[in-house]
């Protein structure tokens, strides 16, 4: 290789480095400091997925906490015996009363009616 050839490449690399610091505000690649004197703080990858991560989890953590809150003040007003969730329990009648009420509706007003009481 010539010396021109040399110098090329020598100068590009150079190049290369220095729009590489100026891209990432450094003009001290070895101490970190910027071009306004503030130190910058460099974070590997995984550390700033951990972050991520841990962020997530607060976010989950908080709606589960309010979840959980309205959820108990939901079963405290069915415990005290307002209709907090809309359920209305329908009466559970047999199938022998369902019959009686029939017969007792049919025979109305008759000696029937009083001996269906009875049974």
């Amino acid at each position: 290789m010539d010396e021109k050839t040399q110098e090329n490449t020598e100068g590009k690399a150079a190049e290369e480095a220095a729009s590489k610091a100026a891209a990432s505000g450094t003009n001290d690649p070895q101490d970190g400091t910027t071009s306004e004197g503030k130190k910058e703080i460099k974070t590997t990858p995984l550390i700033d997925i951990a972050n991520q991560a841990a962020a997530r989890m607060e976010k989950a953590n908080e709606e589960t906490g309010r979840l959980l809150k309205r959820n108990e003040e939901l079963e405290q007003r069915q415990a005290l015996g307002s209709s907090a969730g809309g359920r209305v329990e329908a009466k559970q009648i047999s199938k022998e009363d369902v019959k009686k009420e029939g017969a007792k509706e049919f025979f109305k007003g008759t000696a029937l009616e009083q001996a269906i009481d009875k049974l």
